[in-house]
């Protein structure tokens, strides 16, 4: 009989094992940037619709109160506290960031993971000669969101329509 020496496959070789990771590496490479991107469209497009429910909350406020909120001038949201314009539209605005409810602490980071952008409602001042049948929407970032330093987020902001 011959000795013959049979060695059985025991793994992957070194060779193999640096290949599978360097598909890894490429494929990470590119899926990663687009899933980032993907969020971000996300979180602008959540912003877009927080501003439609104002604008649709300013129109029905006009229709029954003959004008628009806020009364006084302003209403703003600070560090991701809707809950300003909604008191301010006495019950025609929700914001859809409640819908995020049960997260304690508005302005904490549990809750600025939810909430990306703050939004500022001006009336013009009618003394200045600008018409009182107007307003305005500056949206930003919030402060410590996940949307600060995106450019995008201030082309959301809209005059009335």
């Amino acid at each position: 009989m011959k000795n013959e020496i049979t060695q059985e496959n025991q793994g992957f070789t070194l060779i193999e094992l640096m290949i599978g990771v360097a598909i890894i590496a490429i494929l990470s490479a590119i899926a990663i940037p687009a899933y980032n991107g993907y969020i971000t469209s996300g979180r602008l497009a959540e912003c877009a619709n927080e501003i439609s429910a104002i604008k649709l909350a300013q129109r029905q406020f006009f229709l029954e109160n003959n004008g628009f909120f806020p009364v006084d001038g302003a209403a703003t949201t600070v560090g991701g506290d809707y809950r300003n314009i909604e008191n301010e539209s006495g019950g025609y605005f929700r914001s859809t960031y409640r819908e995020h409810g049960g997260i304690p602490g508005i302005g904490g980071a549990a809750y600025l993971a939810h909430v990306h952008c703050d939004y500022t409602i001006t009336m013009p001042d009618p003394a200045a000669g600008a018409a009182a049948i107007s307003y305005a929407i500056t949206v930003s970032a919030t402060p410590g969101g996940n949307l600060v330093g995106v450019p995008e987020v201030a082309l959301l902001s809209t005059a009335a329509d």
